[in-house]
């Protein structure tokens, strides 16, 4: 939340904040059609189960999240069958303790609860209860702790379910139930403080989605290597991630409709005061505009060389990083303590004049993002090759990336790739195959086995690393593989299978 006050307008912070309504239907179909950055509910166990349950108000939702633990996790499947035909799991005398939660034990307060009404336990005695529960729910129980429940716990409750007219195997079902839940559930506060902090982040992603987008990559910046799969998340939203820049971009990311600025304190090596200093020195027309502007405050070499190197000086400098960063070198060396203007602009055109034309390479592009950005961004191997993917594609010989494999499933698909690395192997009958690791234009890398049934043939075809269109399909769990998910036996067939993408 502190995020949100940092990358949205001050007039909204009330609203942002006390704007919530828990009836608010719109909620509830926002986080059932998506989990993304939401908090609780982003991780597969916890979507899976919102796509599944599809709550529609506050109580259902604090059942989700008790349910996505591993000690509740086998309520699923009765919950959603409670909720949705009113059909429940135990005897109505048992079930209607628990209305809450159609008839469901989630919650530890609903184990005491039983003890309290079946075997008519004190609250202490519920409370040791859920203390011999917890014990029975480690990985290894003491052996003491599994005699203590079966010769008193149980005894009790098979006296008290036998006094409300429960059958044996009645019975059985709740105890083993009550065991299960036991290897970690909520208490029912626990698990409504989480939701009520996830609907929040729900209502901040429908109604200010651009701010929370913000909030929420600013977050990511600070962790490593999740940043990038967050862009990408939200570019899927529809949102454009723009480079960082010097007269544009604000100290964190920052929406402006449906863009969002790259901050430029999540440049690596520059620094909160620096940014704010900067900030205020705007608009700047060139580098030595930008370095006399802010010759009095906290900016210095580190902070120039990594505002060049993340691309915050793109638009001014036609995007050649390599040269002037050479330039702020021998500009340094020669500026010393000056802080005249006239003899700094004198000092710049100096180092200018001596430093060698050179233009920035793909390959350093990716370096200088690595470093000063924390991954790639904005330019990677395909970046060089975007017009001939993007060619490919309008003419139908290829899809773009991996997820588009995944979603069309169509029964050829080329994709465009590049070759990280390979590793040659003899299969166990001796035949020769290959390991690769493959990466699609959007970063996302999978290693994939091409069996000697295919190797044979459209190995000679594979030259080392670099760009090439693969036959790619989609096996269980979503896994990139190479072939096709029909038997082919063709060998010109299988040839095809691979085209190495020349002049690239």
């Amino acid at each position: 939340m502190k995020i949100i006050k940092k990358v949205s307008k001050k007039e909204f912070h009330d609203f942002l904040y006390y704007g919530m309504n828990l009836e608010d239907k719109n909620l509830y179909e926002e986080l059932c059609n998506s989990q993304q950055f939401i908090f609780q509910f982003s991780g597969n166990t916890a979507s899976r189960m919102i796509r599944q349950v599809k709550p529609k108000n506050f109580e259902e939702v604090i059942a989700v999240n008790s349910i996505s633990r591993p000690g509740s996790s086998s309520m699923l499947e009765p919950y959603i069958i409670a909720k949705d035909t009113g059909k429940r799991k135990y005897p109505k005398v048992i079930a209607d303790l628990f209305e809450e939660t159609y008839g469901t034990i989630l919650f530890q307060e609903q184990t005491m609860k039983l003890g309290a009404v079946v075997c008519g336990y004190t609250p202490k005695q519920t409370n040791e209860l859920r203390g011999i529960l917890k014990k029975l729910g480690k990985a290894n129980p003491k052996q003491e702790d599994v005699d203590k429940w079966n010769n008193v716990y149980v005894k009790d409750f098979e006296s008290g379910f036998k006094r409300m007219g429960l059958s044996n195997s009645e019975t059985q079902m709740v105890l083993k139930d009550v065991v299960q839940l036991a290897k970690y559930n909520f208490n029912r506060s626990h698990a409504m403080a989480y939701s009520y902090i996830g609907l929040t982040t729900v209502y901040l992603s429908k109604y200010f989605r651009n701010y929370y987008y913000s909030a929420s990559l600013t977050y990511d910046a600070s962790k490593k290597d999740e940043l990038k799969d967050s862009i990408k998340k939200v570019e899927e939203r529809g949102y454009k991630i723009n480079p960082p820049d010097v007269n544009t971009s604000s100290l964190h990311f920052s929406p402006e409709g449906m863009t969002i600025n790259f901050g430029l304190n999540d440049i690596k090596g520059v620094g909160e005061q620096p940014v704010i200093d900067l900030i205020k020195n705007r608009p700047y027309s060139s580098v030595i505009d930008f370095i006399t502007k802010n010759i009095d405050t906290s900016v210095n070499k580190r902070i120039v060389t990594a505002l060049i190197g993340g691309g915050a000086f793109d638009n001014l400098i036609d995007g050649n990083r390599t040269y002037y960063t050479n330039v702020i070198e021998k500009f340094y060396l020669k500026k010393k303590a000056t802080k005249t203007i006239p003899l700094l602009l004198e000092k710049w055109e100096e180092a200018v004049a001596e430093t060698e034309k050179v233009e920035t390479t793909p390959e350093e592009y990716m370096n200088y993002e690595d470093t000063y950005l924390g991954g790639q961004f904005f330019h990677n191997a395909f970046s060089a090759v975007a017009d001939k993917i993007e060619k490919l594609y309008s003419k139908g010989y290829c899809l773009r990336d991996f997820e588009e494999i995944r979603q069309k499933r169509l029964p050829k698909q080329y994709c465009f790739v590049y070759v990280n690395s390979y590793r040659n192997h003899t299969d166990k009958n001796g035949n020769a195959m290959c390991f690769m690791n493959i990466e699609d234009r959007n970063g996302e890398k999978a290693d994939i086995p091409i069996f000697a049934s295919y190797w044979k043939y459209c190995g000679e075809r594979f030259s080392g690393e670099g760009f090439y269109l693969m036959d790619l399909y989609v096996a269980e769990e979503d896994k990139i593989m190479f072939g096709s998910s029909r038997w082919i036996k063709d060998p010109n067939t299988i040839k095809n299978m691979m085209a190495r993408v020349p002049n690239v």
